[in-house]
């Protein structure tokens, strides 16, 4: 998914579309593509890539954006916010998976 593309979390903006301060958070799902539609529907996001069912080992790349002043100074590399969580779930119960 082009991170253009990505909706952004109810009361966020895509930092991808438009550079803003504040919140910038989105929400991604990766799920095989044999995931239930009731499944599918308790994701509530806009954001879900599915991968064929047959793949064991997914890799997630996520592009990182060095945080600069409109000066082109950078007080802060990460722009004062800390890198994304990327957490599994359980697709029966939703819990986090270790």
């Amino acid at each position: 998914m082009d991170d253009i593309n990505i909706h952004a979390d109810a009361g966020s903006t895509n930092p991808f579309k438009k550079t803003i301060s504040g919140k910038n958070y989105y929400t991604l799902y990766v799920v095989s593509d044999d995931v239930s539609q009731k499944v599918l529907d308790k994701l509530k996001g806009a954001n879900i890539c599915k991968v064929d069912s047959k793949v064991k080992k997914v890799m997630i790349c996520h592009r990182q954006y060095l945080g600069t002043k409109e000066d082109g100074k950078t007080d802060d590399e990460f722009g004062g916010v800390s890198l994304p969580e990327i957490t599994a779930l359980d697709t029966e119960n939703f819990k986090n998976v270790t």
